[in-house]
């Protein structure tokens, strides 16, 4: 019996000799949905709980019964203990397993003619997870087991076929034939496009048949969801002569914010295209602040903003982006922070500025504390701040991923003594993720600060800083990968061929200037 143990994570008990246990009657229990767990003690108010990592829908009554969903893998394990007043039993190892019911698979792509890094897809009429092999091997051609994406060397040719197994339950298989295209494909000009929430506006994706014209006066097969579910006609129209596919804003509105992959299936390939569906989109600074509000928001910044006239009537500037409160509990001293997505849209905030020593001072930035769930890009900063530590140009703390981004801030967190440390350029403290970015402006601390970053336990690739007066480190603690550069000056960053790195749908490269970001980039 094969054995999936995915969620333990043992507890240490710790007690006197003489404290006594509940004891189960099992030592480990093999239970089907329904079934129950029992102590041995006949002991009333007795309770029972998992614990350690709980998959999703895996759930213990307090009772003992256990329900769980058939979406999660078979002969899956957890943890569970039982309780009564000051009475604990040690963890015992419960797991679940289900009768594989007979059931169909079908496959729901609407083509077989495959590019390279598409999907395969196929259901289960029972909701069995699904995975993907080839029946025979393809020179160049390999397949996900998981999530069905097929992946091409240069060597596969056009049109080249190869069968696809789908595997569910115990013995349950099915199979198709496909076939690779490889050149001559149909593709969008505006693959990826933005809109916001409550939106009256379409999205219009226009094709280009250039590569394939014999085709062009021909309607589309469909439109899908990234996982090949068939769109309804009403939400979506197509334009044979102006080969354009609009998107209408009644569909868009049911959508929530975030990024939406959709494919349009035509007679040749399946085409990509993205919509960004923004919560707000930023066009003033009174719309920058409003994101405090809604920390968990989609944001799309549409044009360069500039801080000075705001911040000139606020004695201590700027006010972070999500704030961390320095208190015990990880939850109440993260529950301000920023956990959303913010899209530059390749636009600079200008003059940002703050001279405070509060509590605000500390993990100060534009954003102050980031989660691991948020994203922040396309985005420049410029000014010029004096706060304390763990703070940067662009974020105070970030757990979560940054890319595309510059700043040119002037950093201070100095008091002439040991107070403050782990200041950066871009960022204060990393723990997450930063690609693809740089950092100009001068930082002055009193130890552990960087050009890029003050204090990095993340990662960092792609990335670029200078040295300044008493600053000859790129980060101030920490380690980063030799793909990041620290430049001696100013000059020799500017001199760089950033171009191998820097991409020109994101950069504008100029040799001799510092690359910029190319705004409205959707």
């Amino acid at each position: 019996m094969k054995k999936y143990i995915l969620f333990l994570l043992p507890l240490l008990f710790s007690c006197s000799n003489n404290q006594t246990y509940l004891s189960f009657k099992e030592n480990e229990y093999l239970l089907k949905n329904g079934e129950s767990i029992k102590v041995e003690q006949n002991i009333s108010n007795i309770t029972y709980k998992l614990i350690g990592n709980i998959p999703e829908g895996v759930e213990l009554s307090k009772d003992g019964i256990i329900h769980f969903d058939t979406n999660i893998p078979n002969y899956s394990q957890v943890l569970a203990i039982a309780k009564s007043n000051n009475l604990v039993s040690k963890e015992i190892v419960l797991t679940l397993y289900y009768d594989y019911l007979s059931s169909s698979i079908n496959f729901i792509n609407d083509i077989d003619y495959i590019v390279n890094g598409e999907m395969i897809k196929a259901t289960d009429s029972n909701n069995y997870g699904i995975s993907y092999t080839l029946k025979e091997n393809v020179k160049g051609i390999s397949i996900d087991k998981s999530s069905g994406k097929v992946t091409y060397t240069s060597v596969v040719e056009d049109n080249t076929p190869f069968i696809v197994q789908a595997k569910s339950g115990t013995n349950n298989i099915q199979e198709h034939t496909f076939y690779t295209v490889t050149k001559n494909t149909i593709k969008v000009k505006n693959k990826v496009q933005i809109n916001r929430i409550n939106t009256t506006e379409n999205n219009n994706y226009y094709l280009d048949f250039s590569s394939y014209p014999s085709i062009e006066n021909d309607d589309i097969i469909s439109l899908t969801t990234s996982n090949n579910r068939v769109i309804d006609k009403q939400y979506y129209s197509y334009n044979v002569n102006e080969k354009k596919l609009t998107l209408n804003s009644t569909y868009i509105n049911s959508l929530n914010a975030g990024e939406h992959i959709f494919k349009i299936i035509t007679k040749r390939n399946a085409i990509e295209i993205q919509l960004n569906l923004a919560t707000k989109y930023i066009e003033t600074v009174e719309d920058l602040l409003s994101i405090n509000n809604d920390l968990n928001g989609y944001y799309i910044q549409t044009k360069d903003l500039d801080l000075a006239d705001y911040l000139s009537n606020q004695e201590l500037g700027w006010i972070p982006i999500g704030i961390y409160h320095d208190v015990l509990d990880q939850t109440q001293a993260t529950k301000d922070a920023f956990r959303g997505t913010y899209d530059g849209n390749g636009h600079v905030i200008k003059n940002l500025k703050a001279k405070r020593k509060d509590e605000l001072s500390f993990n100060f930035g534009l954003f102050g504390y980031t989660t691991s769930s948020s994203i922040i890009r396309n985005l420049g900063v410029t000014g010029n701040v004096n706060v304390s530590s763990y703070s940067g140009g662009l974020v105070g703390s970030n757990s979560g991923l940054i890319e595309n981004c510059y700043t040119n801030v002037f950093v201070s967190a100095y008091s002439g003594g040991d107070s403050y440390r782990y200041v950066g350029g871009l960022v204060g403290s990393n723990f997450g993720t930063i690609k693809t970015s740089y950092a100009y402006g001068n930082i002055k601390c009193d130890k552990q600060f960087g050009a890029f970053v003050g204090n990095n336990e993340g990662e960092i690739e792609n990335c670029y800083g200078r040295t300044c007066p008493g600053l000859k480190t790129f980060v101030g603690n920490g380690v980063v990968s030799n793909s990041n550069i620290l430049f001696s000056s100013g000059e020799e960053m500017k001199s760089f061929d950033y171009s191998k790195t820097f991409l020109s749908k994101y950069w504008k490269l100029s040799l001799g200037e510092l690359p910029t970001l190319i705004p409205n980039q959707y």
